[in-house]
């Protein structure tokens, strides 16, 4: 199936409310003009993504985006490729980011599915060209139209193109002859120009075989139907080192009621065991316990579109205050230091009685205080809670969350299910609920 999520995400923006819309733009506009600071939009791509995400990959995609807002992936993702230090790489993997990244995705990235148009693709290190139908004489044929197949000299001891060659006579005595790889176990030697190459034969590994080739090949066309199936995902698999992942064989020819059925009774069966059966890192004193749900998840529809959208207004919600805030405790420390400067000067002038320099400072203090008060933490859940046209009880509700999960690392549990006690929790902390997305 082919995916254009940039079709979904058009038809999406199309299911919102003019008003809504308009509503948040003015706003936006408003409280721009009133702190001069930017703020994002909530029906910008940033956020409309959020919501667009397939069912297949939400998970872990939104695990990512809490990963990707946490300090420490931001002070990492600044670090160039070539730049990383084994103590980087140590902290990418707790995050549970692949150390083969070189650019972490941003949440306006859009990682499209090519060949990629599939939901899965083979893993390719289980195979040979002999586990294709046909497959020899695919690839012979397939390399032989890309003008990529080549003899090696005797006299010079190097390759050169088949150019007046007849295909028969490739397909006749294949292992005379040779193709480019991006891996082999054969290195020509010489001072000429070296090619990776590959002698032709039916044991040669799908994984070196040209990419473009690989892409021509379809799951059906593999004779042996215990294949490894890997999803593309819009956004970096994340992966952590107490996670349990579990190979179900499944056979894809079956009803779709029958296929959901078995992986369903398989997953029950599973919890069934990981409750009757000690966790490993048990034994070296983590003690686990089942995903507990928070209070606040009763704050989000169970219909899962309008919950997706709901947990895009949280991330919202939580980065309006991961904006405000710092802005807000900047405008209240300036605040303090005029009036503390300010109550100085009036002390030191004894030209007014003492009285008068009391009611001065009483007067100072109230007006300086009350301007004060309009940069609390109230008065950011209020404006975040205007801003957002969302009422005061969850958009504090929804922070709380977000905060937990973010600044907590409870983005963890969304892809382990496992939370560890309060006497023993993670290294970079506890984690998240299972079903909660």
């Amino acid at each position: 199936m082919e995916y254009n999520e940039f079709e979904k995400l058009s038809k999406l923006i199309h299911t919102y409310n003019k008003k809504d819309l308009k509503y948040n733009e003015s706003m936006i506009t408003e409280y721009e003009n009133k702190y001069k600071i930017n703020l994002p939009e909530r029906y910008s791509i940033t956020y409309l993504m959020l919501e667009a995400f397939n069912d297949f990959e939400y998970t872990n995609s939104i695990a990512y985006e809490m990963v990707r807002r946490t300090e420490e992936f931001n002070i990492l993702s600044k670090v160039p490729y070539d730049e990383r230090t084994d103590g980087h790489l140590k902290q990418i993997t707790e995050l549970g980011l692949s150390t083969q990244l070189k650019n972490f995705p941003e949440e306006k990235t859009y990682i499209p599915f090519i060949k990629e148009k599939r939901f899965f693709h083979e893993d390719w290190y289980s195979h040979t060209i002999d586990d294709i139908n046909n497959g020899l004489m695919r690839l012979i044929i397939y390399y032989y139209d890309e003008d990529k197949i080549f003899t090696l000299s005797d006299k010079y001891n190097s390759y050169e193109k088949t150019d007046y060659l007849l295909i028969e006579d490739i397909m006749n005595n294949p292992s005379n002859y040779y193709i480019p790889c991006t891996f082999t176990d054969f290195i020509k030697t010489g001072d000429t120009n070296s090619y990776r190459m590959q002698k032709i034969e039916k044991n040669i590994p799908l994984r070196i075989l040209d990419k473009n080739f690989l892409n021509t090949l379809e799951h059906s066309e593999i004779k042996y139907k215990s294949t490894n199936l890997m999803p593309f995902y819009s956004r970096p698999k994340l992966s952590f080192s107490h996670s349990d992942i579990v190979n179900i064989p499944v056979n894809l020819n079956l009803e779709d009621e029958e296929i959901i059925a078995y992986v369903l009774k398989a997953k029950e069966e599973y919890k069934k065991k990981v409750l009757t059966i000690k966790h490993p890192l048990e034994l070296i004193g983590n003690e686990y316990k089942e995903s507990e749900k928070e209070k606040s998840e009763k704050e989000f529809p169970e219909e899962r579109q309008k919950r997706k959208k709901s947990v895009a207004d949280a991330f919202y919600i939580y980065d309006l205050f991961q904006i405000l805030e710092p802005y807000f405790k900047e405008k209240q420390k300036k605040l303090r230091n005029e009036k503390n400067e300010k109550i100085q000067i009036i002390e030191k002038n004894f030209k007014n009685t003492k009285k008068e320099r009391e009611d001065n400072i009483k007067s100072l203090k109230d007006t300086y205080n009350s301007n004060i008060k309009q940069y609390s933490k109230d008065e950011i859940k209020s404006n975040v809670s205007i801003i957002t046209n969302i009422s005061l009880h969850k958009v504090e509700r929804y922070y709380k969350y977000m905060k937990e999960y973010i600044d907590n690392k409870k983005y963890i549990e969304l892809i382990t299910g496992k939370t560890p006690t309060k006497k023993t929790p993670w290294k970079i902390s506890v984690i998240f609920t299972e079903n909660f997305f």
